[in-house]
């Protein structure tokens, strides 16, 4: 997803783009990253705080994020019939009773 900033939103992020730019420069990107936040109380406003990370930090970050994208890409998907709730599909086995102490704990 892309949000497009405004001309104000641009102006304010301008010294975290020129640190980034400066550390790619010197063959060190950092990465600009921002925590977005919100008012529970009052109007419900939101917010974007940003930070600065070194390269060291924002190294660590690409490769985790890689690895997860390639972990998702490698996990098997089920069958729809298997993702379809328990009373959709057909029970291969007989119900059994249930325990005791659950049925207990359900009291």
């Amino acid at each position: 997803m892309k949000i497009a900033l405004t001309e104000k939103q641009i102006g304010q992020l301008a010294t975290f783009f020129d640190r980034v730019r400066a550390t790619a420069l010197l063959g060190k990107p950092g990465m600009l990253v921002a925590q977005i936040r919100w008012e529970q109380t009052g109007d419900g406003r939101y917010w974007m705080e940003p930070a600065f990370l070194p390269n060291e930090v924002a190294q660590c970050i690409v490769e985790k994020g890689q690895g997860e994208v390639i972990l998702r890409a490698q996990l098997p998907t089920a069958p729809a019939e298997n993702r379809a709730p328990r009373s959709v599909r057909t029970a291969q086995d007989a119900p059994t009773d249930m325990p005791e102490n659950v049925a207990l704990a359900r009291q």
